[in-house]
């Protein structure tokens, strides 16, 4: 083979590789982050596809960007955020955005909702075979970020014991908490104590009211009733 053709195959065998390589990071990413947790719908979302058309969506898009810019920070120190205020406003899309940009940054994070949480915890009641609670928790505990949403939505006797539980066990761990709810800040804290927002807030833990009206309301085609 003359040595211009073996130049050539040696190039395209390169790109072939690094074309691999880039193929196997992709699908080990989207197995994270299904792993993660993250539901189906909010695969995909980013800030470039979040609808900031008002200053309160802007300055709440700010701060998701600048959370995830500093990520690396904002996990060496246990800086938490709280998104919380009326359903439908794009708290879970930025959220899961941060996660789906940490888990691409190599971090180890989760995503899951309160129900999840009860229900993970009443998987090891009466289970002598399988993880206890302690060990089940011990997992979120130690990931490097964690989102959790729908909290205040009342779930059990025990939800109110297992994030107050989780989200302390985190915070003197330095390990960063992501919580999303569809409370006001004033009803969140009524809800968590006064304790658990204050850790939440600590350092340059940042709570976020998302006060607008929902983005599934907007989407909405309007009808026309006519009356019989």
């Amino acid at each position: 083979m003359c040595p211009d053709c073996i130049a050539i195959a040696e190039r395209n065998r390169q790109e072939e590789e690094q074309l691999q390589k880039g193929r196997e990071r992709q699908s080990l990413i989207e197995k994270k982050i299904g792993q993660a947790g993250i539901e189906r719908r909010f695969l995909g979302k980013t800030f470039s596809n979040f609808l900031a058309v008002n200053e309160d969506q802007a300055k709440a898009l700010k701060v998701a960007k600048r959370y995830a810019t500093t990520l690396d920070d904002r996990i060496d120190q246990g800086d938490c955020l709280v998104f919380c205020g009326r359903p439908g406003t794009g708290k879970s899309h930025l959220a899961s955005s941060i996660i789906q940009l940490a888990i691409n940054e190599g971090k180890t994070a989760a995503y899951l909702s309160v129900y999840d949480l009860i229900l993970t915890a009443r998987s090891t009641y009466g289970n002598r075979n399988g993880p206890t609670l302690k060990e089940e928790l011990q997992a979120l505990i130690d990931v490097d970020l964690l989102a959790l949403d729908e909290v205040g939505v009342k779930s059990g006797s025990e939800d109110g014991w297992l994030i107050a539980s989780l989200i302390d066990a985190r915070y003197r761990k330095k390990k960063p908490s992501i919580v999303i709810s569809n409370l006001s800040p004033d009803a969140l804290e009524e809800y968590l104590g006064e304790r658990i927002m204050d850790r939440l807030r600590d350092g340059k833990g940042v709570v976020v009211a998302f006060c607008w009206e929902s983005h599934r309301r907007q989407k909405q085609p309007s009808t026309n009733k006519v009356a019989a």
